[in-house]
């Protein structure tokens, strides 16, 4: 069964209920609002939240359907094909204790997620909504990161350590630059307040995987040409983009300690650094995991990497450190090939809804360049750690999807 209805009226299908319900969950998936709060920690927040939400959904008002127009679903299968990797990698795992755990807690949760997202996010006010889910969460990381007042790099929640913090805010910050430069000035304080803050948390996280994360996401936002009101297209370098990458700069440098500075300069002497000379620094546990995938070429189990790299290294038993390695060492070549193809597909998505001419064509084209530096930036700062599973990665999946589907239903619309 197919969708094909208007904006405004799938709006009124998505009850308010439901989003609010969905954004609730979504800010304890990203932003871990009981890991922040000392007094939640007692109540069984994660799964509240998750049963409102599932409900909220599963009882919500149908939308019309129309068998007449066939939305793409690659990504939504793609995703499904690598849920399904993983449940059954459960039967080759090297530790099936571990495996049937990862699966019955957090993968099912992002399941979940991925699911309510599909299902609410039905048109251009709905998915500014969850945009502004993500913005939200991001600034409560960052402000509590910055309002810790501890030493060392910094982290918040048992979640996420310092590189997942940082990592997690590289990734939203483009969603951030692009509501920016969207807001009206009343809001664009608010925005502006939110994006120093973010940068601000990096730095005091001190992670190099972040600080290269940001580079990409800042160089992508200097090139990137953005949407006009006309359609057509900014030149790449104006003024307002200028000021705006000045004014990062200078915060950075206001922010930022030599400590930083001397940690980020490890990067360009690879010899003083233990990850390239160490047995447990991230080269060696790299090759680990590549002997895992070539020994292993269906998988050791999903959420088993640590304990297969621990049979083949002596007993270090240490996470994968690279996202890639990760996907091919659990759930096998054919799993690091959807997880691949995912991306692909995804950015083709992005890329064919330019097209969109519909109502608020001007907010969804900068959508669009918002979802392009939240993928790149995810991709460089995740490549130093063990995010295969990432609820906030394949958020961004599901959501890049529906902005496809919108596009087409346009296309559809218009006789194209």
């Amino acid at each position: 069964m197919e969708i094909r209805v208007i904006d405004n009226v799938q709006t009124s299908q998505v009850s308010r209920f439901a989003l609010y319900a969905v954004a609730v969950y979504l800010f304890v998936t990203l932003g871990r609002l009981h890991e922040l709060f000392p007094i939640l920690m007692y109540l069984p927040i994660g799964k509240i939240t998750v049963l409102v939400a599932l409900m909220a959904v599963v009882f919500m008002r149908p939308v019309k359907q129309n068998l007449t127009i066939k939305p793409p679903k690659k990504a939504v299968i793609l995703c499904m094909v690598y849920l399904l990797l993983a449940v059954l990698s459960v039967a080759v795992s090297v530790y099936k204790t571990r495996s049937i755990d990862f699966l019955t807690g957090p993968l099912l949760s992002t399941s979940i997620l991925l699911y309510a997202l599909v299902k609410t996010t039905q048109d251009i006010r709905s998915l500014s909504f969850y945009v502004k889910c993500f913005a939200f969460s991001g600034a409560t990381l960052a402000y509590t990161t910055v309002t810790l007042g501890a030493t060392g790099r910094l982290s918040v929640g048992m979640t996420f350590d310092a590189n997942d913090l940082a990592m997690v805010l590289v990734a939203i910050l483009p969603l951030v630059v692009v509501l920016f430069i969207m807001a009206s000035t009343r809001y664009k304080m608010l925005y502006g307040f939110v994006i120093a803050i973010m940068l601000y948390a990096i730095v005091l996280t001190g992670s190099r995987g972040g600080f290269l994360g940001l580079i990409a996401v800042a160089g992508y936002l200097l090139f990137v040409r953005l949407p006009t009101q006309g359609g057509e297209l900014h030149s790449r370098f104006s003024f307002k983009k200028i000021i705006l990458v000045f004014s990062a700069v200078t915060a950075l440098a206001v922010f930022s300690s030599d400590e930083y500075w001397n940690r980020i300069a490890t990067i360009f002497n690879p010899s003083e650094d233990y990850n390239m000379t160490s047995e447990q620094g991230r080269l060696a546990i790299w090759g680990d995991g590549i002997e895992l995938i070539t020994q292993y070429p269906y998988g050791v189990g999903v959420g088993a990497f640590s304990a297969a790299q621990g049979m083949i290294s002596g007993g270090r038993y240490q996470s994968a450190h690279n996202t890639l390695i990760q996907v091919g060492a659990e759930l096998g070549i054919l799993g690091l090939f959807v997880f691949v193809w995912l991306y692909l597909c995804s950015i083709k998505t992005l890329a064919n809804a330019k097209s969109y001419k519909g109502n608020n064509a001007l907010e969804f084209q900068y959508y669009i360049v918002g979802f392009k530096g939240a993928l790149l930036g995810f991709f460089v700062a995740s490549f130093f750690l063990s995010q295969a599973y990432s609820a906030l990665l394949f958020s961004f999946f599901i959501l890049i999807h529906c902005i496809g589907v919108i596009a087409y239903r346009d296309k559809y619309d218009r006789g194209i």
